[in-house]
């Protein structure tokens, strides 16, 4: 996977909590932090490219550990699946920590002229990332407040699409 590629999954992963509370008003967006089948994608995918990586980093020196990892990702991966709530929320989350450290694998590599300010914001949506996963009320939350107060359902999806313009902007400028 490119650089690019990279920037614009983010960019996507970015966006879409962007665009839930900035269309906060909509009935439809409230229940979406639970989405269920969408999540699940988001949550397989993720499962299945950390499977990956772990396998790719521990088969060499810690053979026992990566035999378990084939056996162990699907069970784990179903029953997250099966029993998680805010399925779409953590999923997204998941899928952001992961690209994000990709991102920042790949601009090291890349050496763009502004790769500070792009590692500042590859940090950032990896913050949210984490946040998404670990406390995913957090969105449930930031619809509320959206919905209810207008300057709100303007700055914080902004800072989203600001960060998200970064991380496309500065791969695809050098």
């Amino acid at each position: 996977m490119t650089l690019q590629i990279t920037a614009l999954l983010i960019s996507l992963c970015l966006i879409a909590p962007s665009l839930l509370l900035f269309f906060a008003k909509n009935e439809k967006v409230k229940n979406m932090p639970r989405e269920r089948i969408i999540g699940s994608i988001l949550t397989l995918a993720s499962f299945a490219w950390a499977g990956l990586q772990g396998y790719t980093l521990l088969k060499e020196d810690f053979t026992s550990i990566a035999r378990i990892l084939p056996y162990a990702v699907p069970i784990v991966a179903i029953a997250s699946c099966a029993f998680m709530d805010y399925l779409f929320t953590r999923g997204l989350g998941f899928a952001l920590c992961l690209l994000s450290t990709q991102y920042l694998n790949q601009l090291f590599a890349a050496d763009p002229s502004a790769r500070q300010l792009a590692s500042i914001a590859g940090y950032i949506a990896i913050i949210t990332g984490m946040f998404l996963v670990g406390q995913p009320w957090i969105l449930r939350k930031g619809i509320e407040i959206c919905r209810e107060q207008d300057k709100w359902r303007k700055i914080i999806p902004s800072a989203f699409i600001a960060s998200a313009l970064i991380i496309v902007i500065i791969p695809f400028s050098s």
